[in-house]
């Protein structure tokens, strides 16, 4: 089985989240050397993170500049879903809110809480509607 991790989300600023998604990766490194499975791991160039290798695992520096929303959202939106078709990929998981509704393939979401939507004013404006829009959708796509 092929896997896609999302990485989009690490950049230079970094959150419980971005956190949470690099630790999963380094726990899942590795992890699949005797399934024959395979997982890949897109994350921006800017990341300043270091890359993750083990057996069936890669991590892969993408031209991304994750720190701005507009970008990070059209890349997990168009280029994404493309490139998990182009690599023939089984499964993509998006452990940060939002899924790549175009996707292909099954999705796997990773929804931590549910603050934009339950305590808005604890959220700045854009993440506000940023997951108000997309969270519902992503949800009613994923597989998992």
């Amino acid at each position: 089985m092929k896997i896609v991790l999302n990485g989009a989300l690490l950049n230079r600023r970094y959150s419980g989240v971005e956190i949470s998604i690099a630790n999963l990766a380094s726990a899942l490194a590795g992890s699949n050397e005797n399934t024959g499975d395979s997982i890949q791991f897109p994350v921006p160039a800017e990341w300043d993170g270091q890359d993750i290798t083990a057996p069936g695992f890669e991590t892969v520096r993408i031209a991304l500049p994750a720190h701005l929303r507009p970008f990070r959202i059209a890349w997990e939106q168009v280029i994404l879903p493309r490139r998990v078709a182009r690599e023939r990929a089984d499964i993509l998981h998006c452990p940060g809110y939002v899924a790549a509704l175009r996707s292909p393939i099954p999705v796997v979401l990773t929804v931590y809480d549910c603050q934009a939507l339950t305590s808005p004013g604890f959220c700045r404006p854009a993440n506000r509607l940023h997951y108000r829009l997309l969270m519902p959708l992503s949800i009613a796509k994923s597989k998992y």
